[in-house]
């Protein structure tokens, strides 16, 4: 597989947890706004935790992948 293959291959498996992170995102989102009233407070600070720290590791993920195009970029 040459480095080219690779460096894409990458990428596409990077993708696919992009999209499973801001699916989860997007659910934990809707639990908290639809359970906004009968949640314990407990409840919506994890819920806001939980939005962080999928928020951090969907940049962290972008991050990755904008480093592996500049990387293919420079094998063109």
């Amino acid at each position: 597989m040459s480095r080219k293959e690779r460096i894409q291959s990458e990428i596409n498996w990077l993708k696919m947890w992009t999209t499973l992170m801001v699916t989860a995102f997007f659910a934990i989102a809707g639990w908290a706004f639809t359970h906004y009233d009968n949640a314990s407070t407990m409840q919506l600070i994890v819920a806001s935790l939980a939005l962080l720290i999928v928020s951090v590791i969907v940049m962290g993920l972008n991050r990755a992948v904008h480093r592996y195009l500049d990387e293919l970029e420079g094998l063109e």
